[in-house]
């Protein structure tokens, strides 16, 4: 494994104005940590206290299924719009273990089906069809089933080091060839290889911190991420088909959860409480930092073609990716971002409930946002703090402020100015 001590440089391009994740209308106010598409209309979410939420529309609307249980789902995966599976605890009543939850018609009824194992906590399931699943967890334990579930038969895990840390992911490139991450808070992160169709695990730490997610670009050039509270977000990368790893801290503090691609070199990445997603248009070299709205918490992502996408978090709630967002034809002031400019605009704009308001700092300083009613009077301090150079992005909710016409204003501690004219409806 090489080790990387390069810094990694978040760009100042960031974001066109015309590109958003909005809110969606969602059933529940449960944290949602997982999600899982199958094509363009059909996915699912789960997450804490028992939540499952479904869309078959290609996510306009979304409705809640019964579980049938009320502990945190740590895991769910759907290998077609009727098959699905989900990884719980059972934790009411001795002895204690994994809980599987299964469904064969999308979710609308879900049969809980007990570990028959004591004692096993598992986290993650992957299943390449209705039939070919694995699932693993704590000590680094991994079953295999040909028959759906109904038989787990434990995968063969060459031992070394960290072979017995968790498992708390699991993704194939093909029937195969597949890997999984997790690791050991303050330990290492880990990566699992098997080529064989799973009958042979090889483990092999590769980071300071737990590794969450992995993404195949091809079958030799694969990508990674994880973090945690000391070290921040990290990433992992190689070119053979996972021989050799490049290890990179991001120098940023979160930690990825999730990554996945919505197009060609564009890739995001969700860092769960530090309430914000980075984002890449190099295919991971350097990134961009988005600031989600109302602070909210981002745990996973998945984007089902390049123009639309899906992210849930906090509190049940559920974010869609809008391109070309079109109601931002408005009149601004010293609004375009170039590199030695201070700049500020918003969108949507005119601003019904909320708007997110996107700042361009040419340098490292602190920075005022301020709104302005057409007599020049302050009528809400938005924001007052220490901004990097770049791009940043902030919702604000004007609230109980009345309609009309008002001038949003960012001032830096040179006394550089800029400004964008909004306006308020009901």
């Amino acid at each position: 494994m090489i080790k990387s001590v390069i810094f990694i440089l978040f760009l100042a391009a960031g974001l066109s104005a015309q590109e958003l994740w909005v809110k969606v209308n969602s059933p529940t106010t449960h944290t949602l940590r997982n999600l899982h598409f199958v094509d363009s209309l059909y996915g699912w979410a789960a997450g804490d206290s028992g939540a499952i939420v479904a869309t078959t529309d290609g996510g306009s609307t979304w409705v809640s299924q019964r579980s049938g249980v009320l502990t945190d789902i740590y895991d769910l995966h759907f290998s077609d719009r009727n098959n699905g599976w989900c990884v719980t605890w059972r934790l009411d009543t001795l002895p204690y273990g994994t809980m599987l939850l299964n469904t064969t018609n999308g979710g609308k009824n879900w049969v809980k089906k007990p570990w028959e194992e004591p004692d096993i906590f598992l986290l993650t399931a992957h299943f390449l069809d209705s039939l070919n699943g694995w699932i693993s967890g704590y000590e680094g334990r991994m079953y295999r089933t040909f028959d759906g579930g109904n038989e787990w038969r434990p995968e063969g895990i060459i031992p070394g080091y960290c072979s017995s840390f968790p498992v708390t992911y699991m993704n194939f490139y093909d029937s195969a060839f597949g890997m999984a991450s997790g690791g050991h808070v303050d330990i290492s992160g880990v990566i699992w290889r098997t080529t064989d169709n799973g009958e042979i695990w090889r483990s092999k730490c590769l980071s300071p911190e737990p590794l969450n997610a992995i993404y195949y670009l091809d079958s030799l050039n694969i990508i990674a991420v994880g973090g945690d509270f000391e070290y921040g977000t990290g990433i992992i990368r190689t070119t053979d088909g996972g021989l050799e790893w490049e290890y990179t801290s991001l120098e940023v503090f979160g930690i990825a959860t999730a990554i996945d691609f919505r197009k060609d070199g564009e890739a995001w990445v969700p860092l769960a409480f530090a309430n914000k997603m980075i984002y890449s248009f190099d295919t991971c070299r350097t990134w961009n930092v988005f600031e989600m709205p109302e602070f909210t918490n981002v745990f996973d992502l998945q984007f089902t073609d390049s123009t639309r996408g899906f992210a849930v978090g906090s509190n049940g709630v559920i974010y869609k990716y809008v391109p070309n967002y079109t109601a931002i034809k408005n009149e601004t002031v010293n609004q375009e971002s170039k590199e030695n400019v201070l700049s500020i605009r918003n969108y949507p704009n005119p601003i019904t409930e909320g708007t997110m308001i996107e700042i361009y700092s040419p340098q490292g300083i602190f920075i005022d946002i301020e709104l302005y009613n057409l007599n020049g009077e302050c009528v809400s301090n938005i924001y007052s703090g220490i901004k990097s150079k770049g791009r940043h992005h902030i919702y604000f909710n004007p609230g109980n402020i009345s309609t009309g016409v008002y001038l949003l204003k960012v001032t830096d501690a040179l006394g550089n100015t800029a400004s964008v004219k909004t306006i308020k409806l009901k």
